[in-house]
């Protein structure tokens, strides 16, 4: 849902217990937006992140990952 929200309040006039969901969309919806270069509604011809898998997509993430790990394993021993 936060790849797809246009922060247009439907989700939250259609909630039973009032509860803010269009904020927490809007919110997260921002970050994964712009990490994945991605903008709902731009074009109807660009494929949805999440539903096409590109190969190399998330290597930056990955190593910024083991970089990390590896960091905190040295730390604790």
């Amino acid at each position: 849902m936060s790849l797809s929200c246009v922060s247009c309040g439907a989700c939250e006039d259609a909630c039973p217990t009032s509860i803010p969901v269009a904020q927490v969309f809007s919110l997260v919806g921002d970050k994964n937006q712009k990490e994945f270069d991605y903008v709902p509604g731009r074009s109807l011809n660009e494929p949805l992140p999440l539903r096409v898998y590109e190969e190399k997509e998330f290597e930056e993430v990955e190593q910024s990952y083991v970089e990390t790990s590896a960091k905190q394993e040295a730390q604790d021993a």
